[in-house]
């Protein structure tokens, strides 16, 4: 289970869907998609403990097979800039391996139900963005866990030739979404999925009554200051696009003093120290040496000092 966020907005305006969030719940989705803060799942929670129990059966399970691409990161383009992400388990023959575990109930729910039952209407949209990124079919592994989590060693398999959802589903789920949020205003259906990130925003919590003007204004003020980010946001973006078309060197000045300057700096890297510490301690190495650092292009425009 992870604390990402359902939709990704990177630095360069490119925004990436989590193919596990589009069967989820539309108001968690849109409250993702705005930035609303995700709220991380305890770690002593029991539902933690049926996650680590998936992972864990979900490599015993791959593990006694011929699979290939474990994790593997596969991408649906829904425009230019707006993406469907996700990370298969594997790759088997000419099928895309997707392993679930599940207790009694629900591995007798799935016999009775099939995909239309339980959690797996929510995976429908997930395994099907899959589908389409590799335009292969699908084989699912169901197994079965006893009541200590444990895997029984019972495997189920059943194969899916065609996407539950065409890409132009997909792209109309993911697009809808887009237009609502362009509001700035958190406005959908709430259809909670448990566990959920976002469930501060469900109706059904039991919220008091705070008879305070001063609580409304600040309120509305928030929200008002929360579009006002949005639209700056993409503002920035688009006049940066216009002046990289517009200036045909790096550094130039305008008549009024105006300087404008493009650069290349490094990006930081992203590196687990603590599993490189045995590893670089037994090889004497030192972190430096693995460190990959990519080059970003960053603008830095600077105003005349009479001007602010």
């Amino acid at each position: 289970m992870s604390d990402d966020p359902y939709v990704k907005v990177n630095d360069d305006g490119t925004v990436q869907y989590r193919a596990s969030s589009l069967g989820g719940c539309d108001l968690a989705l849109l409250a993702a998609r705005l930035g609303y803060d995700v709220v991380p799942i305890r770690p002593d929670a029991p539902i933690m403990q049926v996650f680590a129990a998936g992972h864990r059966i979900e490599e015993e399970v791959l593990a006694q097979r011929e699979v290939s691409s474990q994790q593997k990161q596969v991408w649906m383009q829904v425009t230019r800039r707006i993406f469907v992400i996700g990370h298969i388990d594997g790759i088997e023959g000419d099928y895309i391996d997707e392993v679930k575990s599940q207790n009694q109930e629900e591995w007798d729910r799935f016999a009775a139900h099939h995909w239309d039952g339980g959690f797996f209407p929510k995976y429908k949209w997930q395994v099907s963005v899959y589908m389409h990124a590799l335009n292969m079919p699908l084989r699912l592994i169901r197994a079965l866990r006893d009541k200590e989590g444990n895997w029984t060693g019972e495997v189920a398999v059943s194969h899916v030739d065609e996407p539950f959802y065409s890409e132009a589903d997909i792209r109309e789920r993911v697009l809808r979404t887009e237009a609502a949020a362009a509001t700035g205003v958190l406005s959908a259906e709430c259809s909670p999925v448990f566990p959920c990130p976002y469930f501060y925003l469900h109706d059904e919590i039991d919220r008091e009554l705070i008879d305070d003007e001063g609580v409304e204004i600040l309120a509305k003020e928030y929200a008002a200051a929360q579009q006002l980010e949005a639209l700056a946001k993409g503002m920035k973006a688009n006049t940066r696009k216009a002046l990289r078309i517009a200036c045909e060197t790096d550094k130039v000045t305008t008549p009024a003093g105006v300087k404008i300057t493009f650069y290349e700096s490094l990006n930081p890297p992203t590196l687990d120290k603590e599993l490189l510490e045995g590893f670089l301690k037994l090889h004497n190495r030192t972190l430096d040496e693995y460190m990959k650092r990519g080059k970003s292009e960053r603008l830095r425009v600077t105003m005349p000092r009479d001007e602010t």
